[in-house]
């Protein structure tokens, strides 16, 4: 089959997204000495990234009618919509994660992950460490049981390990 290089767009179905235990320390990437093991996040029917800038503003005579707005840092939320479903083997590990974010929290412990996005289109994974801060499922009398999951990133509190780092998809 033809790999054709002109196609400029995708739709979302190859995004993938996969999550690890892990901590702020931890090294994400796939070419890491201790690499982690990502498990699937699946029957995905949406997924996003958001990036929210903090913002603190001021009003001073230089600035005149206009607000001096200045950027100091930004929030990022990962939301995923999926149908919920039972853990398969390389296919989905929704109830694993919940069951980890549960242990995490009867010990005393914030869950902490690494989030990997998988982007065919650009040719790289995204890694984000977060904490799930919403961990939903619903289901209809007549229609599919879903659920959405958000995770807010955090720092890692690792001065040269970034909250976001980004790797070239290895060939």
């Amino acid at each position: 089959m033809a790999e054709c290089t002109t196609r400029l767009t995708d739709i979302g179905r190859g995004m993938l997204v996969s999550w690890s235990e892990g901590c702020g320390d931890s090294d994400p990437k796939s070419t890491a000495t201790s690499a982690l093991t990502y498990a699937p996040l699946g029957y995905i029917e949406t997924r996003g990234e958001s990036d929210t800038p903090r913002t603190v503003t001021s009003n001073t005579d230089i600035s005149g009618v206009d607000t001096d707005t200045r950027i100091v840092g930004t929030d990022t939320e990962i939301t995923v919509s999926l149908l919920d479903a039972k853990d398969l083997v390389d296919v989905t590990t929704q109830q694993a994660l919940r069951d980890y974010y549960d242990a995490e929290v009867e010990a005393g412990r914030d869950p902490s992950m690494w989030i990997r996005i998988t982007d065919p289109l650009l040719g790289v994974y995204r890694y984000y460490f977060c904490v799930p801060t919403s961990l939903g499922r619903s289901g209809e009398n007549e229609g599919n049981r879903t659920a959405e999951m958000t995770f807010t990133r955090t720092a890692t509190n690792t001065p040269t390990n970034k909250s976001k780092q980004v790797e070239t998809i290895p060939a």
